[in-house]
């Protein structure tokens, strides 16, 4: 099962503060707060860039799950996998099921194709590590395909 252990603590509250005011604008439909604090989150990363050379995958991650237009949160969640090498207890499964969610209702017979290989890697992996929420959003996932 996922756990926040892999995420350093400071990396952790900092992220989570910010998706919650992004949450938060969302849920009051305010668009200009909603930009405010997605610009945030990106200059998280910026920061994060600059001071230590990367980002952590969890960070790129969310920036994936609040970017709106797809190809760019698919890039997102691509670098967030790529990222996650460098963190051996950082789960892969996630980004790559996120991935396939967002690429699943496309009217792109290419992205159906990338999608099923997101829900499918993505949901081995869950299976491995007994990740059973995320188990049944792939699973649900994968029956959706068209």
């Amino acid at each position: 099962m996922q756990s926040v252990k892999s995420v350093p603590v400071e990396i952790y509250c900092r992220v989570l503060k910010v998706a919650s005011h992004i949450t938060e604008a969302i849920i009051n439909d305010d668009k200009v707060m909603h930009q405010v604090h997605v610009q945030r989150l990106r200059s998280l990363y910026d920061e994060y860039i600059i001071t230590n050379g990367g980002a952590h995958p969890f960070l790129i991650e969310t920036i994936a799950d609040f970017t709106e237009d797809l190809p760019e949160a698919v890039m997102w969640y691509q670098l967030a996998i790529k990222e996650s090498a460098k963190y051996p207890d950082e789960p892969v499964y996630t980004k790559q099921i996120s991935a396939g969610e967002r690429l699943i209702f496309c009217s792109n017979r290419s992205m159906h194709e990338q999608a099923a290989a997101f829900l499918t890697d993505g949901h081995r992996g869950a299976l491995e590590e007994e990740d059973w929420e995320w188990i049944g959003r792939s699973g649900d996932l994968l029956e959706q395909m068209p």
